[in-house]
């Protein structure tokens, strides 16, 4: 999400996605940016292969929402796509709120098909109890643990230890902004199969995305 106002110019999203979370037009915009997603998803459909998949973010404010499951399977529905296309990613802190209620909807969204992450791993205070009942498909490494490879002997001892956790509960992990090719070196030594951040690619419009896949021969 990026917002150009012509009064402001641009604002991130860690600037107006807070002031739409107070207002209550998250529960909107939310919907705006599923339908857009899914819209958007739609169009690769026959030029992407396999089960490439589109990740949106879920405020806790739209993950508490109680029609959630039925408004996500309805709009798969309406723009005709498998429910295993869309990815959902909420925080930790988000699942650690009410963990019983995290587990039970996950569950249920979990039993419509679509993949699970947990972002921001590593900021919330898990419970591994809490952690196993949970059916998420990846742990998202938070950036502020990647940013200390190289740095700081603690913040690389935290990354292997999430990378290792992953790993014993047979789920993927995912490292989160990956800037350098020393963090990248490190991560992959470690086990970490999958990454995001400015070394692999910066946030871009669907048509630049368009022309990198054309250049992938996709």
């Amino acid at each position: 999400m990026r917002w150009d106002s012509q009064s402001l110019g641009p604002v991130g999203p860690g600037e107006f996605i807070p002031v739409a979370e107070q207002s209550g037009r998250i529960i909107r915009l939310g919907k705006w940016v599923l339908d857009a997603a899914l819209a958007q998803r739609k169009q690769w459909q026959q030029r992407v292969p396999g089960d490439f998949k589109i990740a949106i973010n879920m405020s806790a404010q739209e993950f508490h929402e109680p029609d959630l499951v039925d408004s996500i399977a309805e709009r798969l529905e309406a723009h005709g796509l498998a429910p295993n296309l869309l990815e959902i990613e909420i925080t930790e802190r988000t699942a650690m709120r009410d963990p019983e209620f995290a587990i039970a909807t996950l569950k249920k969204l979990k039993a419509l098909g679509v993949c699970l992450s947990i972002d921001d791993f590593g900021t919330g205070y898990s419970s591994l109890a809490y952690l196993r009942s949970m059916p998420v498909d990846r742990l998202k490494m938070d950036i502020s643990f990647v940013s200390e490879i190289g740095r700081s002997r603690e913040g690389e001892s935290i990354c292997a230890f999430i990378v290792d956790l992953s790993r014993m509960l047979g789920i993927d992990v995912v490292a989160e902004g990956v800037e350098t090719q020393l963090q990248k070196d490190f991560l992959t030594d470690l086990g970490c199969k999958y990454a995001q951040g400015y070394l692999l690619g910066k946030p871009m419009s669907a048509d630049a995305l368009d022309q990198q896949l054309e250049s992938m021969n996709y």
